[in-house]
């Protein structure tokens, strides 16, 4: 495969042409008669269904004979009549998919020697060429359906004899030769059977009854350089689609060269007419045009797209300014380096669609308006503090208590009574109820009594203070057994409360009394009626 050639399966083929003498002095004949060498050499195209499997070769270098019918003859029910076996089943297409791609597209389907009689007898119509290099002999049959028998058969040199003259240099020799098979095919069978048509149906396998329709093929090496040429054109397969449609628009238009993708240009060059001798018969072989191009595939630079004029950049709009619901979006246009920094300030500003002080204006107000202003402050909501009645005055710690004196039992013998010790208070039982503080009474306000009846004043307080001192001391036992009574049925004491503020406590607080003057004017004449007396005594 050339390093200038294309390939898309089934579609084109573009690479080096064969030629009727093979090696390179044929070659260089050519390429000198055409002005060309190397890798100017012309490349010919090939299209149709047979193109792009693989490079053609030219039959011209065979020793064999193929038999072969059009692809529309070739059909189960034939296979069926004969007991044969088609090529599309001789093919695994799991291994094999590219030829088994070929042989559903290939316009020819070969079939074995032993079933050509067989093949005429259903009503096909059977056509065999066979080529033999060292004699260059050439035959061509075509045998059964409606049309008459054709049989060809010579030598190619003594066919080309009315074309040949004393002149005539090896150079010319081989321009007659190259593609002399495919020009007799083509006229002979009207255009139905191709060189590039008989070389893939020899590739492929044959139609057979007896196992032989694998003979003579090569799979493995079909699939290898399918699947190479495809893969080297997958670059270009859109590109070289589009070929076979430009050269056949420039046929139909007459032209003699048309621009395609791929290689720029391709030139129809056409080959001269001849003269053969056919059978002892004259025949006449009319030009043939072959479109070529020169030089390797390369892939098309596309035209740059052209930018679109960009708009003049208009100043932000202020921030009073109401914004637009869809603003476009504007590129910053090239200016003067001293306004470079402005107009991308500008360009950058009218990215959004709205300006950027507009939006935070208008968060700003809608968060202002959610919140109320303060409104007047109107009277206390009433609460269940305000529903719950007030308890009798209590003491508000425990520190304000009284201690409880203990009883002190007496000692077993007579004796001097021990000073009683002070205790912790214990604190107050749940069961215990509270204590009520009662306010002191106030003394009623006593005159003065003069001087002179200070002593008979002293008497009188004394005898008064007796009876006083003795109903204390007959109160004293009461006392003790009251408390030794409470003590004996008080419960367990329990863990000290701890003190809570709370707006009951603060509510139910007795409010401390001030002593008023007449008990402060009371309180200083007994200190002086004491005083009297105390220096009255000697």
């Amino acid at each position: 495969m050339s390093d200038t050639s294309v390939a898309v399966a089934g579609v084109l083929y573009v690479g080096p042409m064969p030629y009727a003498r093979s090696g390179q002095a044929a070659a260089d004949a050519v390429n000198r008669a055409n002005g060309a060498s190397g890798a100017t050499a012309a490349n010919g195209i090939w299209v149709g269904p047979a193109a792009g499997w693989r490079a053609p070769r030219g039959i011209h270098q065979w020793e064999r004979e193929l038999s072969f019918v059009p692809r529309a003859s070739m059909t189960a029910a034939l296979a069926s009549a004969l007991r044969a076996t088609l090529p599309a089943e001789q093919i695994a297409p799991k291994r094999f998919p590219m030829a088994a791609k070929a042989v559903e597209a290939s316009p020819l389907l070969g079939i074995s020697s032993n079933l050509t009689q067989a093949v005429q007898e259903q009503g096909a119509r059977v056509h065999t060429i066979g080529v033999d290099r060292v004699s260059g002999d050439f035959f061509y049959f075509e045998e059964g359906g409606k049309r008459d028998p054709l049989r060809v058969q010579g030598s190619l040199v003594d066919m080309l004899g009315p074309s040949i003259g004393a002149a005539t240099t090896n150079a010319e020799i081989a321009l007659m030769m190259d593609g002399l098979l495919d020009r007799l095919l083509l006229a002979l069978s009207e255009g139905e059977v191709s060189e590039l048509d008989v070389e893939l149906a020899d590739a492929l396998p044959r139609l057979s009854r007896d196992g032989t329709g694998l003979v003579g093929t090569d799979l493995e090496a079909f699939e290898a350089e399918a699947k190479a040429m495809a893969a080297r054109a997958e670059r270009w397969s859109a590109a070289a689609r589009e070929i076979p449609e430009a050269l056949a628009v420039a046929s139909r238009r007459g032209k003699t060269s048309t621009a395609v993708p791929l290689f720029g240009e391709a030139t129809k060059e056409t080959k001269p007419a001849l003269d053969l001798v056919l059978g002892g018969k004259p025949f006449h072989l009319s030009p043939q045009p072959i479109w070529t191009v020169r030089g390797a595939p390369r892939a098309e630079e596309k035209p740059a797209a052209r930018p679109a004029p960009s708009p003049a950049v208009t100043p932000a709009p202020s921030p009073t300014s109401t914004p637009s619901p869809e603003a476009p979006r504007v590129t910053a246009k090239a200016e003067p380096k001293s306004d470079v920094r402005a107009e991308a300030k500008k360009a950058e500003t009218r990215r959004t669609p709205s300006p950027a002080p507009v939006r935070v204006a208008a968060k700003t107000e809608a968060r202002v308006d959610t919140i109320p202003p303060p409104g007047p402050i109107g009277p206390r909501m009433p609460s269940n503090v305000d529903t719950i009645p007030l308890p009798k005055a209590v003491l508000s710690h425990v520190s304000d208590r009284p201690p409880r004196v203990s009883p002190v039992p007496a000692p077993p013998g007579g004796g001097t009574k021990p000073t009683p010790l002070k205790t912790p208070v214990p604190p107050r039982p749940a069961t215990e109820s509270p204590l009520v503080s009662r306010p002191t009474p106030t003394p009623a306000p006593t005159p003065a009594p003069a001087p002179a009846l200070a002593p008979a004043l002293a008497s009188e307080t004394a005898s008064a203070s007796a009876p006083e001192t003795a109903s204390a001391s007959a109160s004293a036992p009461e006392t003790a057994s009251t408390s030794a009574s409470d003590t004996a049925t008080a419960p367990p004491a329990a863990p000290p409360l701890p003190i809570v503020p709370s707006v009951a406590s603060s509510a139910t607080r007795v409010p401390v009394r001030k002593p008023s003057a007449t008990f402060i004017v009371v309180m200083f004449a007994l200190l002086a009626i004491a005083y009297v007396a105390f220096k009255s005594f000697p």
